[in-house]
């Protein structure tokens, strides 16, 4: 006799198989995918999609969509409309529920020229075309500029009664740059001399479109990397960087340089060859477990540039304040437009604003501390004051323990000195949160961060051990003690 969660799995796994063979699981291409969806009755359509997984339904609705804005019969946008009306949700729910990106896809299409997909666009999203375009702007002109679609930038131009194409293009150039160094390098090329003589009629060079948003081209870069697991998230940042500081250089030096640069040695990120720096002069005895990595000395100094830019951006959105003249200016950065309720759209109300992810602000100012080991010390009371406030305003997050373990580790005791009471103190008081909601990070954070920082000035500083605060009696924290 089954249990009853097995009969369950058993029943969706059968389900799931039914979609697939009403669907024609062997449609070669999406232009038979659709004609296939596009046969099936209003009723069969909600019966497929009801309950079905967002990974099974994506590629139909994409499906329906593409036949629906395609130049054939009417077939899709009808099967389109019927499932809508018989599931009794709005297709711009539907879009939302079982595929994001269909806006993008969608709005990419659009065209004053193609009657057929302008007014399909204005039916199938809900609210204002013109909001709604202007919200998604982050995400449809990077496509366009990387595809080299100029017809379609003039488009939304004048469906936003944008006066000239730089007008559109300017405010949303962190976006585009920000994707653009993330393609590779061939691409690079051809989307940067596409934005200098299509849009701005040469009239600009590439240091002066990255100059003015470098600041939060940057952000933009640490922030989409920090979506990923650490081992690519790193190696995605440091590539997009150096690609950027790559078109500066060029654009500085002369097409020549590019061809010298692979001689040019490499600065080290932190040291490869072992684990712990060694206590005395400049070190700790902290455990880092770092593999170490190379990063080159044009992201090392792009990052130094504007360290104190990123970080201020970083604050006021963390923080959360809206009294900031720079609030409508920076908080964008860390917001998917799609994440928007319809409310905050066409209300401008804050109730549909979605909520930052704090974790993930934080990893990516840890991705930000890495890469600039040996550059910390600069900036290290800005540094402190700033991981402090971060530390408070993300509710004590425990991914804030890898920020101020690369703070401690990069700065080292020597330069730390003047603020290690600080240090232990906010570490401690972090160690306090982080107890309550997991023991891992504590454990974590006691044994490999805060216990080898007391016992390390102990060591080498006793003169500060005194203003050192009480430790308290947990076992963790037992050799230091």
């Amino acid at each position: 006799r089954l249990a009853p969660g097995e009969i369950e799995r058993q029943l969706q796994v059968k389900c799931n198989e039914w979609r697939l063979q009403v669907l024609g699981e062997g449609a070669t291409s999406q232009e038979d995918a659709a004609a296939r969806v596009a046969s099936l009755s209003p009723a069969l359509l909600r019966a497929v999609f009801t309950s079905a997984p967002v990974e099974a339904m994506s590629p139909v609705l994409a499906s329906l969509v593409a036949g629906a804005a395609g130049s054939g019969d009417s077939s899709s946008l009808q099967r389109l409309f019927a499932f809508s009306m018989l599931a009794q949700i709005c297709i711009d729910d539907l879009f939302r529920t079982f595929d994001r990106t269909m806006y993008l896809r969608l709005l990419e299409r659009y065209s004053r020229r193609n009657v057929r997909v302008a007014s399909l666009c204005q039916l199938l999203l809900r609210g204002s075309l013109k909001s709604k375009v202007r919200l998604l702007l982050p995400k449809i002109l990077p496509s366009l500029v990387l595809t080299q679609h100029m017809d379609s930038i003039q488009d939304i131009c004048w469906l936003l009664d944008e006066e000239a194409v730089q007008s559109l293009v300017t405010p949303q150039l962190p976006f585009i740059l920000s994707e653009i160094a993330e393609q590779p390098v061939s691409r690079i090329a051809t989307s940067f001399l596409f934005i200098l003589e299509q849009v701005y009629a040469k009239k600009l060079t590439i240091t002066n479109i990255c100059d003015a948003s470098l600041g939060k081209v940057l952000v933009l870069i640490l922030w989409n990397s920090a979506r990923l697991p650490a081992p690519g998230s790193y190696s995605r940042a440091v590539a997009a960087i150096d690609h950027i500081a790559q078109a500066l250089r060029v654009q500085n030096k002369g097409a020549g340089a590019a061809t010298s640069r692979a001689q040019e040695p490499k600065r080290r990120a932190d040291e490869p060859a072992a684990k712990k720096r060694k206590g005395g002069k400049g070190g700790t005895v902290i455990d880092v477990g770092d593999e170490g990595s190379l990063v080159p000395l044009e992201v090392v100094q792009t990052l130094e540039g504007s360290f104190l830019h990123v970080l201020d951006i970083l604050e006021i959105v963390l923080s959360g304040n809206r009294q900031s003249p720079k609030w409508s200016e920076y908080s964008p950065l860390l917001q998917d437009p799609l994440d928007f309720s319809e409310e905050s759209v066409t209300c401008g109300s804050e109730q549909g604003t979605p909520s930052l992810d704090s974790g993930r602000l934080l990893k990516a100012l840890a991705l930000l501390l890495e890469m600039l080991p040996e550059s910390l010390h600069r900036f290290a009371p800005k540094l402190l004051e700033f991981l402090q406030n971060a530390t408070a305003f993300s509710g004590y997050h425990a991914q804030s323990i890898s920020c101020w373990r690369h703070f401690v580790k990069g700065i080292g005791l020597q330069r730390l000195r003047p603020l290690i009471p600080a240090v232990v103190s906010e570490l401690l008081r972090l160690a306090s949160h982080v107890k309550e909601t997991s023991l891992a990070a504590f454990a974590q954070l006691s044994q490999e961060l805060l216990s080898p920082l007391v016992v390390d000035t102990c060591r080498h500083a006793p003169e500060l051990v005194a203003s050192i605060p009480l430790l308290p009696p947990w076992d963790q924290l037992r050799a230091a003690r």
